[in-house]
């Protein structure tokens, strides 16, 4: 029988993050749990900021499909809400969203007289469960979230296991968006965390923020994040940020939007290009470092899906991969993305030291910029994020956050020392 979880509160995608973690939860051993079911309202058109999930076959859809990826299920959405529900196999977990469903007991009556399980999640994330599947929470009593947003089984006794200091990494964007809309990011910092064993603690950075004081959002932060997204709006900030980081040595690594702000603060601060920008954000500008994608008819192209792209063996990314058992010769990204760097100014930003460190053979499409020196400054044109799971994390991040432990403790040694404090290289 199916397996309905009912979140009391309701939230962007809660519900169907609280329903995915109990899932994962109970389905060791016997992985009985296949499938999350959302249902939808057809009436609602989530929004651009809403919908920018890529799937790996090449679908843009609803950000809380994540939840149900991260956990091994696959992701349906019902429409409309009906109780047709009740004639669902066993296989699946219903993710019960009270937005839509303003009185629980209109499926909640006629789900139990069915034989399924329900399952409320109180706002505490104190579990109750009913049903034929009830004994299955015999010892699993609380869900709610980690420090990351993402779902945590009995969360007291997951964060005593948390050291009490840690790293603490800069994120330029919203915390309101980035925790609650597109949580992506957090869930993949989270899991390169975990298996490095160090907490990492966020500082968000407003755009506002970046814009007017970029080098004192790294007073207290040993690396930086700079998001993708729709946001035109962050672009500024996320380049005065990346200027900043690269000015300072401050480990950085880009998401697609960020990787392209990161180029664009090479052009302007390293290559002499002071008028480079986006064509996305500048239609006009003089120095388009990242332009429009069209095929061979000149028609518009937007990539999605994952992709497999080439590895530079001589680059820095090439090591990163190694070190952490990963083929070092290719790369598969989640993609979802309408502008490429233009390829007439890569020599110019190799001279300025920004190489291209993956890339798709066939099309010459850049999908991962570096530079050769200093601490890490890391782009990839996907979304690593997507593809980082609990126990598998994307090697970008990764790689963040071993280059902020060292310049943690680099930071560390030059104060024990009396001296001013300094990145590391």
């Amino acid at each position: 029988m199916a397996l309905f979880v009912h979140k009391a509160a309701s939230g962007p995608g809660l519900h169907t993050r609280m329903a995915a973690g109990i899932a994962q939860a109970l389905n060791v051993p016997d992985q009985r749990l296949t499938r999350l079911i959302v249902p939808v309202d057809p009436a609602v058109r989530f929004d651009l900021h809403a919908r920018q999930h890529s799937t790996a076959d090449g679908r843009l859809v609803e950000n809380f499909v994540l939840w149900g990826e991260r956990s091994g299920l696959a992701v349906e959405t019902a429409e409309p809400w009906t109780t047709d529900l009740l004639g669902l196999p066993g296989t699946a977990v219903v993710a019960v969203d009270p937005a839509l469903l303003a009185d629980a007991a209109e499926l909640r009556r006629p789900a139990l007289a069915t034989g399924h399980t329900w399952v409320d999640v109180a706002p505490d994330g104190n579990l109750s469960a009913e049903g034929q599947d009830a004994d299955w929470f015999a010892a699993f009593t609380r869900i709610g979230t980690d420090r990351y947003g993402r779902p945590a089984r009995d969360r007291e006794e997951a964060l005593q296991d948390l050291p009490e200091t840690g790293l603490t990494i800069g994120v330029a964007g919203e915390p309101e968006y980035l925790e609650a809309v597109y949580p992506a990011l957090l869930a993949a910092l989270g899991d390169a965390a975990d298996a490095q064993s160090v907490a990492v603690n966020v500082h968000f950075t407003s755009a506002d923020e970046g814009l007017r004081t970029p080098d004192a959002c790294f007073a207290a932060a040993e690396g930086l994040i700079l998001p993708g997204g729709a946001d035109m709006a962050q672009v500024p900030a996320q380049i005065g940020l990346a200027e900043a980081a690269l000015r300072l040595g401050v480990p950085t690594l880009g998401l697609c939007l960020g990787m392209q702000s990161m180029t664009v603060a090479v052009a302007r601060s390293r290559a002499g290009l002071v008028e480079a920008n986006l064509e996305e954000v500048e239609p006009d500008a003089p120095v388009r470092v990242f332009q429009r994608m069209t095929d061979a008819q000149g028609h518009p192209v937007h990539q999605l899906g994952d992709k497999v792209v080439a590895v530079d063996p001589a680059s820095r990314l090439a090591e990163f991969l190694d070190r952490q058992g990963v083929d070092r010769s290719r790369l598969v990204e989640r993609t979802n993305h309408r502008y490429r760097l233009a390829p007439q100014f890569k020599p110019r930003l190799l001279k300025a030291g920004l190489s291209v460190c993956a890339a798709d053979p066939a099309t010459d499409v850049a999908y991962a910029v570096e530079t050769r020196d200093g601490p890490l400054f890391l782009g990839f044109q996907g979304h690593p994020e997507l593809r980082s799971a609990p126990a598998d994390p994307h090697p970008g991040f990764v790689a963040l956050i071993d280059a902020a432990r060292r310049a943690a403790a680099s930071r560390y040694d030059t104060a024990s020392s009396g001296a001013d404090a300094a990145p590391s290289a």
